[in-house]
């Protein structure tokens, strides 16, 4: 184990031994909590994402929320609560857009739009984008500090506004963009992950920059008392 390494393309692989040989395991296998039991959890290149099943959204961890506040210059109307209505199958279309705006602002970390609907005078449209955080700081800190800024950039362009104009034949304004941030450490995942090797004694570890399921020996390394090379088995750390 100490001479193999996990050459794929992929971030969050591990080298795992049992008592007859050694592969490369994904972090979805290592972690199954990780998407409850309401979806299946995928290995992605910049680490693992959560398909829900239908009926469900999200996977237990926070994620990171924009909302985006805009305003179309057209009077609101009550066809627009009728599902039968035009206007109301406008509302549909623009549902779609928006959905569309949020995931070009962060495409790999895009979950999903809630559309709150609008309320009457002008048009007001209140939505908000949905970004699902990494097991990585670096990637973390970028999310919380670029986010924001990135969504308004896409809503405040004349494209977006344009197609959001076209939509209602009526102006479209951009309002606001604000966000949280529930997650600014890496080590604030750790309670949402598990390790569910068949192997004793493995638990997660987070350092500076990620998470991790760490074995006996890795936490240990005195445990053999530099007399011989600790290895993880499946019933426990053994020294050869």
């Amino acid at each position: 184990m100490p001479y193999m390494t996990c050459g794929l393309d992929f971030s969050n692989y591990s080298v795992v031994c049992n008592d007859d040989s050694c592969v490369c395991v994904g972090y979805c296998s290592l972690n199954p909590n990780f998407c409850n039991q309401h979806g299946i959890c995928n290995n992605q290149k910049d680490g693992p994402t959560c398909e829900c099943y239908d009926g469900y959204r999200g996977n237990g961890i926070p994620t990171k929320q924009v909302y985006v506040v805009l305003k179309i210059k057209r009077d609101f109307e009550d066809s627009m609560r009728n599902p039968s209505s035009l206007q109301y199958k406008k509302l549909e279309t623009l549902a779609h857009q928006l959905d569309e705006f949020f995931r070009k602002a962060a495409p790999k970390h895009y979950k999903g739009m809630t559309f709150y609907g609008v309320s009457s005078g002008s048009i007001i449209v209140n939505t908000s984008g949905s970004y699902y955080y990494t097991n990585n700081q670096t990637k973390i800190e970028a999310l919380n500090n670029n986010l924001e800024s990135d969504v308004k950039g896409v809503f405040n362009s004349s494209e977006t506004l344009d197609n959001i104009t076209s939509v209602f034949d009526g102006s479209a304004e951009l309002i606001s963009v604000s966000s949280d941030s529930p997650i600014i450490n890496v080590t604030q995942l750790k309670v949402y992950m598990t390790c569910a090797l068949d192997f004793a004694n493995y638990s997660v570890s987070c350092d500076s920059e990620n998470c991790s399921c760490v074995g006996y020996c890795a936490q240990n390394p005195y445990f053999c008392n530099q007399n011989g090379v600790c290895y993880n088995r499946n019933s426990g750390p053994v020294c050869e």
